[in-house]
């Protein structure tokens, strides 16, 4: 229990994430704590809490805590006993931020938070991402913000809401006042959905914040919204990631960056705008005086997109951020983004990893380090390369047994590369392998093994001695969420420059919460 009072003793911080507890364990260490009085925030996600155990532990705390973060999330919630939790959390006068995320709450639940926080003059920061909310939850939250006065940030991502739900959510948001944030990705809201969104647009000048990425949105619903952001003045960081949208819609986003509307953020990433698509949104922001943040990964750009980049980063001069990483980009498209930067002077942070230039565009980028304070690029085929030539072991696309692989390991101490993929290995042979690992490993590639969470935990293990490891390749398992906490737990201090976690059911928001809170670099994982 010492852990636990040194952690309060910093800033009032009560962090009890990732400790496996139990709900009579919870319950238990409030017995052991002192200046319990102090606590400001409190952190209990990752265990194995129902309702039950949450609601005993809030109970005893003190009730003028003045307690200001709550962040009860990926635990077993579930649907029992939601009333009296939210009317226990709802006593707590001072909370402005409550994290349920991932918990298994469904509409019931929804409705219980609504009557208990209804007048709640504090609450500020909502995380319902991840749960069951559907449609008749979405209208429950629509009612709480037609009155609300205190919510700026909420995430409702992956709660299956739908097109119908989206519409009773917004007729409430449509006169809220104090609504800045919303996250809502992955809804299946489709070119519907965001029609309703784009009208709720036209008359809210208080939303700047808009999340809708992978929606099964096309050209027809962006074109919608960028009609309605004519009549708008507030947004400022817009979301369409992993979506349908292509040149069409980048055209008619490339009219907005025109009238040099507020937007500050664009992301675009994961779609299919193409060099078309780039070029039109290219000619639009070299006179754009307020985009700080262009995202664009992951597009089908070649050479031909990436010549129009370099062109625009000539004239314009606010760019902070530009991403390019994920696409088909060779050395002569290199040759002109770099040109291109030369003659800026704004941008600071290029991401440009995992396209297709080779040695030729290697060099320009690292020249190009001296005048950015960030240029990340990654080129996973020259590793390899520079991996092999001192030792590797290469197996595809066939079962291996452990003794088999203790043979392969005997041979070399001083293996840098392992490409295992298709193997379905098994545990033995997943302890070997995690007792193998050491600093020599450079790359590593165990794709398509059908790997679990437990598989993930045992090579977790020895992943934490390979200090040096560049690429980590784990496309195409069943790690899930439980698998990438592992991953991530073990990568945290190493930061590769490349982790793929494509195909595992993990998710972007928890890829990005699982990042930050083991400092790892965002933009090198790719999903």
């Amino acid at each position: 229990m010492n852990n636990f009072n040194l952690e309060m003793n910093g800033g009032g911080f009560l962090n009890l994430r990732y400790k496996k507890m139990s709900d009579e364990a919870l319950v238990s260490i409030l017995k052991h704590l002192k200046n319990t009085d102090k606590i400001r925030k409190i952190d209990i996600r990752d265990n194995n809490l129902t309702a039950i155990g949450i609601l005993n532990f809030c109970s005893q705390l003190e009730k003028d805590l003045h307690l200001e973060e709550l962040y009860i999330g990926y635990n077993q919630i579930g649907q029992n006993s939601t009333d009296q939790l939210f009317k226990i959390l709802s006593g707590f006068k001072y909370l402005k931020k409550l994290y349920i995320n991932d918990s298994g709450i469904d509409n019931h639940g929804i409705k219980s938070f609504v009557i208990n926080f209804k007048h709640h003059n504090n609450i500020n920061h909502l995380d319902f991402s991840s749960n069951k909310i559907g449609i008749e939850g979405a209208a429950y939250l629509g009612d709480f913000f037609a009155t609300n006065n205190s919510v700026s940030t909420i995430y409702l991502s992956y709660n299956g809401i739908g097109v119908e739900g989206v519409k009773l959510l917004f007729e409430g948001i449509s006169c809220n006042t104090t609504l800045k944030t919303i996250y809502i990705r992955n809804n299946d809201i489709k070119d519907e959905g965001l029609k309703i969104i784009a009208k709720s647009l036209e008359e809210n000048n208080i939303l700047e914040s808009l999340n809708i990425g992978d929606n099964n949105i096309s050209d027809v619903g962006v074109i919608a919204l960028c009609n309605s952001l004519y009549k708008n003045q507030s947004i400022k960081s817009l979301n369409l990631g992993r979506n349908d949208i292509s040149e069409k819609g980048a055209h008619a986003i490339g009219k907005i960056l025109l009238e040099n509307k507020p937007l500050e953020h664009l992301n675009i990433g994961k779609n299919i705008i193409a060099d078309n698509g780039v070029s039109y949104l290219s000619e639009a922001l070299k006179n754009n005086t307020n985009l700080l943040i262009f995202n664009v990964r992951d597009n089908k750009i070649s050479d031909i997109g990436a010549e129009k980049i370099g062109q625009m980063l000539q004239q314009n001069s606010k760019i902070n951020i530009l991403n390019v990483c994920d696409n088909q980009i060779g050395d002569r498209g290199i040759e002109s983004i770099c040109n291109g930067l030369k003659e800026n002077s704004s941008v600071k942070f290029l991401y440009i990893t995992n396209n297709e230039y080779s040695k030729k565009g290697t060099k320009l980028l690292n020249e190009l380090q001296q005048n950015l304070e960030v240029v990340h690029f990654f080129d996973k085929n020259l590793y390899y390369l520079s991996a092999e030539s001192l030792n590797s072991l290469n197996h595809l696309n066939r079962n291996i047994s452990n003794d088999e692989l203790k043979t392969l390991f005997s041979a070399s101490d001083r293996i840098s590369a392992i490409n295992i993929q298709g193997a379905l290995l098994n545990e033995e042979c997943l302890y070997t392998l995690a007792n193998y690992f050491n600093k020599n490993i450079i790359a590593l590639n165990l794709s398509n093994n059908s790997l679990d969470a437990r598989s993930a935990k045992i090579l977790s293990e020895g992943l934490r001695k390979c200090s040096n490891l560049k690429i980590l390749e784990l496309k195409n398992n069943n790690l899930g969420r439980e698998g990438a906490k592992y991953i991530a737990q073990a990568l945290e201090g190493l930061n590769p420059e490349f982790v793929d976690m494509s195909y595992n059911y993990v998710g972007f928001e928890f890829i990005e919460e699982i990042c930050q809170y083991h400092n790892l670099n965002r933009l090198a994982w790719t999903f």
